[in-house]
């Protein structure tokens, strides 16, 4: 057992000796610094104890703990709702995945403005490009589609009004402009 270790036991067990190991307590005779410290901490833990005694317990309180000790809900709640999430987490990677593979990217049916399209979509899902303007405010990335001559929307649809923006991007698709927010 090293010294620290030795500390650290007895830091856990300042007011009740007897559970300490006999290595620790051995530690603690032959080494004059964890010796002063233990009595350092035995006297402050001493004064702490001494302070509780003064406040009253509340009524009840024992009665209160045993009913949560045998009935743990809240832990049992919170802990079927990670398990939920953690599913649920794991169902939308599955489907991401297999989106992806599915649907890896343009295809040759397609029409050119289409392929340029998705190509667009991919890059930006995959942080290949920058965007021309950031910011999480419609008004001012409207405000720089339009400066710029791109396509803009006059408004979000409802489903997307919520979500928040990260940016815009501006790119030929075929011989038009085009443009992307991204969320």
């Amino acid at each position: 057992m090293t010294l620290e270790e030795a500390r650290l036991e007895l830091d856990a067990s300042t007011l009740r000796s007897q559970d300490a190991s006999e290595e620790a307590l051995a530690l603690s005779s032959e080494h004059p610094e964890i010796s002063q410290w233990l009595d350092q901490r035995k006297t402050r833990d001493e004064i702490i104890a001494a302070a509780f005694a003064d406040f009253p317990v509340p009524e009840g309180l024992r009665e209160r703990l045993l009913k949560i000790q045998d009935h743990p809900a809240t832990a049992t709640t919170t802990n079927r709702h990670k398990a939920l999430l953690g599913t649920v987490l794991v169902g939308l990677a599955l489907v991401a995945v297999a989106m992806l593979t599915l649907f890896d990217g343009p295809n040759e049916d397609m029409p050119e403005w289409q392929k340029d399209s998705m190509d667009m979509v991919v890059k930006a899902d995959s942080g290949d490009i920058l965007f021309d303007h950031e910011s999480p405010d419609f008004k001012e990335l409207r405000s720089k589609l339009i400066s710029s001559a791109s396509p803009a929307p006059q408004e979000l649809p409802k489903g997307l009004a919520l979500k928040e923006l990260m940016g815009c991007k501006t790119f030929a698709c075929a011989d038009r402009k085009a443009s992307l927010l991204c969320f």
